[in-house]
């Protein structure tokens, strides 16, 4: 009995012995779990997997968790760089994310699935000091968009693409249910972004001609059900602001900016495309929208039409085929006037327009050949209907 006492006496003195060891030791020297660096923008901050940053002129990317530095580097192009850690990551997913600056880029960036790129601001933010930017330079292979994808579920997010006048794109979809998240595009040489898959997600993007010499700013060429909300598409220099051949988009919140270049705003050639909320701002030379073909419906929009030429013998909306829904919709024409509201084609189907404020027309009606149903419209605010 004596002896197991001594021994219960003399666990605790050893216990109480390492504790005092251990309070005693730095906090700098105590061992930790390493967790993964937390990139902070206008977004809550997200762990990022892998780092990229500017070492004195070189890029150079470094494992989050580890600290190991990836033997690839760079001092003029950041897609070699960054391409190296989707590589290292392999098949899984996993998050690169960017020290604020500007990132010269000679190689077309290709996410897999799960993998995106993080930034620590778009031009969304109005801050330069945040932005994070990778952009095109000279050596750019002129056939290739600036980043794809090639993976479900890739994602962009608090990020700048710029493709300059050398990629063909700033982003091009290469597979479904990508993520764009306060995102800015801006340049290219075909379209600013082309979309090519289905059920994407878009929030608070933000795209521009820019330096680029492309005629279109969003081409949906053949991509289906995304959700577009808070999209601004804006630059004076597109032909076509906007052009959707795809089939059951939704655009919510949406401004979409021409100017003195641009011909048609926004074309839909494509069915069960959505516009809620959408505000066709500025043509010079066409109509604010046009219906080429399929089912499409437009509600609560507004249009205007500040660089619109004198003259002209344009509408606001134009149906050439198809089916459209017009519904609670306001116009202005700026300094000219449109010369009709509607202008529907012998070769449109079934046209419905209810509710809507059709200003500054020409004409002393508002569509050349009435809608098959019509009610509660108005011409220069005077009631048609």
């Amino acid at each position: 009995m004596h002896v197991r006492t001594m021994l219960r006496r003399a666990g605790w003195i050893g216990l109480a012995t390492l504790l005092a060891l251990v309070v005693s030791i730095p906090a700098s020297r105590m061992l930790t779990r390493p967790t993964a660096e937390a990139i902070t923008g206008d977004l809550p901050a997200v762990d990022a997997d892998y780092l990229v940053f500017n070492d004195a002129g070189t890029y150079r990317v470094r494992k989050s968790l580890s600290g190991a530095v990836l033997g690839t580097s760079s001092s003029t192009d950041v897609g070699v760089v960054v391409n190296a850690a989707i590589t290292d990551i392999g098949t899984g997913s996993g998050v690169i994310a960017f020290l604020s600056g500007t990132y010269n880029d000679k190689t077309k960036i290709t996410l897999h699935g799960g993998v995106g790129l993080v930034g620590t601001g778009s031009e969304h933010a109005k801050s330069a000091t945040r932005y994070t930017i990778i952009k095109a330079v000279a050596g750019f292979p002129a056939t290739q968009p600036l980043v794809t994808t090639d993976g479900v579920g890739a994602f962009l997010r608090s990020i700048v693409l710029d493709g300059a006048n050398l990629a063909t794109s700033a982003f091009e979809t290469g597979a479904d249910e990508p993520r764009l998240d306060e995102v800015a595009f801006r340049g290219g040489t075909s379209s600013t972004v082309h979309v090519l898959n289905d059920r994407g997600t878009a929030n608070l993007v933000d795209i521009r001609k820019d330096t680029g010499v492309a005629p279109t700013g969003l081409y949906i060429q053949s991509g289906a059900d995304w959700n577009w909300v808070n999209t601004r598409v804006a630059d004076g220099g597109y032909q076509t602001v906007v052009k959707v051949q795809g089939t059951g988009n939704l655009f919510s919140n949406a401004h979409f900016t021409g100017g003195v270049s641009t011909t048609t705003n926004t074309i839909n050639d494509g069915d069960r495309n959505r516009f809620v909320n959408v505000y066709f701002d500025t043509v010079s030379s066409g109509p604010l929208f046009q219906n080429v073909s399929g089912h499409c419906s437009i509600t609560g929009g507004w249009f205007r039409a500040a660089t619109l030429i004198a003259d002209n013998t344009y509408p606001m909306v134009k149906v050439t085929d198809g089916w459209l829904v017009l519904n609670g919709t306001q116009g202005e024409a700026g300094t000219n006037r449109f010369s009709y509201g509607i202008d529907i084609a012998a070769t449109a189907n079934l046209v419905t327009a209810v509710g809507n404020q059709f200003s500054d027309i020409g004409q002393a009606t508002a569509w050349n050949t009435a809608p098959e149903a019509h009610a509660a419209n108005t011409r220069n605010g005077v009631a048609i209907d």
